[in-house]
């Protein structure tokens, strides 16, 4: 069979090989999806998310060196151990830690977003990070902390990454299963269409013979005079 003799895939080609492996494409991306969605649920156990922000004021320029280690402070497991103290030891500092994340629009503004299982484990830590922050950086940095959002209980939302996470997980399935299947009809050919013809033997087609489904022997309606003159 000569391969190269049309190396390009045409849309009856690709339609012909889902056709196929219609079935591998399906078990495949329910199963990658049906992993998806196991991470999301069992690993990210995180469901809730708040996020709120601090703008610096009390100098002239806030280089990013200031940033930076205001940024290091509120990440350090001193101020975790202060966040959880206030928090009555509800919640670990290591669980802290882990659950908050700062970004930066500009040198001034700093956005912390806290996640948890519970709306109220999340207001609980996030209060607790704004009071402990307006009370710590001042006593490193010749500066001054204003509040912009106060985390309240109506800036509490879900958090949809377990959504994102099954809907990439489909996504990738469909992508990686049809990739599959195409690669499996190219590696494994069979004639099947007017271009399966041209590609692989290189010679053109006249015609093709439809299948069709009988429900009755061609014998079988045959009278007694064409089944003898068909005995001869």
């Amino acid at each position: 069979m000569d391969r190269n003799a049309s190396p390009g895939l045409n849309a009856n080609e690709i339609s012909v090989a889902i056709k196929r492996r219609r079935w591998m494409i399906l078990v495949f991306t329910v199963l990658l999806t049906a992993a998806g969605a196991a991470y999301g649920l069992l690993i990210q156990k995180e469901l809730y998310q708040i996020r709120f922000s601090f703008f610096i004021s009390g100098k002239e320029h806030i280089d990013t060196d200031t940033r930076a280690a205001l940024e290091g402070i509120i990440k350090s497991d001193s101020f975790a151990r202060q966040v959880s103290y206030a928090t009555q030891g509800s919640v670990p500092y290591k669980n802290i830690q882990q659950s908050m994340r700062i970004t930066s629009r500009t040198n001034r503004i700093i956005i912390i977003t806290i996640s948890g299982d519970t709306p109220t484990e999340i207001m609980d830590v996030a209060q607790a990070t704004s009071t402990s922050l307006l009370a710590t950086a001042p006593q490193f940095f010749p500066i001054e902390i204003r509040v912009v959002d106060y985390p309240a209980a109506e800036n509490v939302m879900r958090n949809n990454r377990i959504l994102a996470i099954i809907l990439a997980a489909l996504l990738a399935g469909l992508i990686l299963s049809v990739s599959l299947a195409l690669l499996l009809n190219y590696l494994q050919p069979a004639i099947i269409t007017a271009a399966d013809v041209n590609r692989h033997l290189n010679l053109p087609c006249l015609g093709h013979i439809a299948r069709t489904k009988r429900h009755s022997s061609p014998i079988g309606d045959m009278n007694h005079d064409q089944k003898k003159a068909l005995s001869l």
